[in-house]
């Protein structure tokens, strides 16, 4: 499922919080609430969606970055 740009840039800001600054969810949260963000379902963030962001965007990145591959064995024809 393709992520909105809302989400996009949501994971993003709260990816750049997490790693670079350090922030805790319950932090991250407080900040972008402060700032009037909202989830993509439109609740007020708390630190367990701010978790689930954080974990699933990280998921997604994880699978867009794997080396896959596939290798045909065998062709046959009947």
């Amino acid at each position: 499922m393709a992520y909105s740009e809302y989400q996009e840039k949501l994971f993003e800001r709260v990816q750049l919080m997490r790693d670079d600054f350090e922030m805790t969810f319950d932090a991250i949260a407080r900040a972008l609430t402060k700032e009037n963000i909202r989830s993509p379902r439109d609740c007020e963030l708390m630190a367990e969606h701010v978790f689930s962001i954080y974990r699933k965007g990280v998921k997604r990145q994880m699978r867009f970055m794997a080396n896959r591959s596939i290798e045909i064995l065998k062709v046959s024809i009947s």
